[in-house]
């Protein structure tokens, strides 16, 4: 598989969950994050 491990996209995630952009941008991503 040439894609991103379900680790590596855990760990994105995590990363995004604490910038300040995560908060700001929340609603905006909501469906995406969900």
């Amino acid at each position: 598989m040439n894609g991103p491990t379900e680790d590596e996209i855990s760990a994105a995630i995590a990363v995004l969950a604490n910038t300040e952009r995560y908060s700001v941008k929340d609603n905006e991503l909501d469906d995406w994050i969900a």
